[in-house]
């Protein structure tokens, strides 16, 4: 079986430096892996989860231009639809005729666990951060809390929001994914989508109907367990999670907020905030120029002690894809000024947009263009997915 790589990313915002130092720099990196390797690899896929995106209400025609843009911006960074195959979720169907059959086998307690629905049952804090517990069967204990976690929810919080982790898992599965590129934050989605595979995979062999299965579904597991690779600038593409190596990937995956540098950049923070990939040469200047750092002269990397400061060299570190990492870029600037700094991590930060900024203009210059990319794209899901969903209907008995 040849390695699949799948991610995906929403249509919300316009992606910030965070993003391309993180997933996206990650996805150009894998594509040339596939690309280079194509006995052993297929082209990987990379989607745009506007169906992900509604679980928040938002506008149709925010979500219209949102999906547009970030097919742009994705196009604009490396992505290279000759090797890669780039579409809309909500165009492939089968991810969510998909998650029907495993929302089936889901266990409710598994959903009500995600640290994400208990973040927003909390109104934004609390949850785990390690994700799910060891053991994921339904006790009559977990199942009343799990019915007194609903009980609870604020009425504002949608279905969508406990269930979509089961749509997640159908994105990934659908390809039979092997290999998933996630950050830290995305560990537990994916550890449940290796759990629903299993579920999956112990169904079709103890209650499908193996007759009907085609030989890949029935040979061996129907679904493979997909495995975490981890996110940033690291030697191996394929690294797991646990391993990914590298000083820049580990600031990447770690991008801080300009004016507070304790939080991560984030799409929706005031837009002094963040570095968008759009931004201009100038604002690019204005901001960085403006950002948080402290009273104490010098540069140094001590996050908790500076955290303005070590943030501005972390990002100088990754941008620069330095060997020595945040370490090596603070000694080495040790006795310069904030303001020195700042000039540094500007010019670095433009000189990396700046190609990302030229291309973004062509591609949202020609929307008919991109339009044909994604219909290409989708075709070329549609085709793998069919097939996959052909045999777990199969195997389920819907035949």
């Amino acid at each position: 079986r040849r390695r699949v790589v799948v991610s995906g990313i929403q249509p919300t915002g316009e992606p910030h430096l965070g993003n391309y130092l993180g997933a996206l720099s990650s996805w150009v990196r894998l594509q040339d892996a596939c690309a280079a390797d194509a006995a052993t690899a297929a082209p990987p896929l990379f989607f745009l989860a506007d169906l992900h995106a509604i679980t928040s209400p938002r506008s149709a025609a925010a979500l219209h231009d949102g999906v547009r843009s970030a097919a742009a911006s994705l196009l604009a960074v490396g992505i290279d639809p000759g090797r890669s195959v780039l579409f809309r979720q909500s165009h492939v169907p089968e991810h969510t005729q998909l998650a029907w059959l495993l929302m089936c086998l889901t266990p409710f307690g598994d959903l009500v666990r995600m640290t994400q629905w208990k973040s927003k049952l909390a109104g934004g804090g609390g949850g785990d951060a390690d994700g799910r517990g060891a053991d994921s069967a339904e006790t009559a204990a977990s199942l009343a809390a799990a019915s007194a976690s609903l009980a609870s929810a604020p009425q504002q919080l949608r279905a969508g929001l406990l269930t979509y982790p089961v749509l997640q898992a159908a994105d990934i599965l659908i390809y039979r994914a092997t290999h998933v590129p996630v950050g830290a934050d995305q560990r537990q989605h994916l550890e449940l989508t290796s759990e629903i595979a299993r579920l999956f995979n112990r169904h079709v062999r103890t209650l499908g109907l193996a007759a009907a299965s085609t030989a890949a579904a029935t040979s061996r597991s129907f679904f493979p367990v997909p495995r975490a690779i981890g996110l940033g600038a690291g030697t191996d593409p394929w690294a797991p999670l646990e391993a990914a190596h590298g000083a820049d990937a580990a600031t990447a995956a770690r991008v801080m907020s300009l004016r507070r540098p304790t939080a991560k950049m984030s799409k929706s923070d005031p837009p002094a905030h963040t570095l968008f990939l759009t931004d201009s040469a100038d604002a690019v200047r204005r901001k960085i120029a403006r950002a948080v750092t402290d009273g104490r002269p010098g540069v140094a990397y001590d996050p908790p002690a500076r955290p303005g400061v070590s943030n501005l060299v972390g990002l100088l570190a990754a941008v620069t894809a330095d060997p020595g990492g945040p370490a090596g870029v603070a000694a080495r600037m040790a006795d310069r000024s904030h303001a020195e700094l700042k000039a540094t991590l500007t010019e670095a930060v433009n000189a990396a947009l700046d190609p990302v900024r030229r291309r973004r203009a062509r591609w949202d210059a020609d929307p008919a263009a991109i339009e044909q990319v994604l219909h290409a794209g989708e075709a070329q899901a549609r085709a793998i997915a069919a097939a996959t969903l052909r045999d777990a209907y199969a195997a389920m008995g819907l035949t």
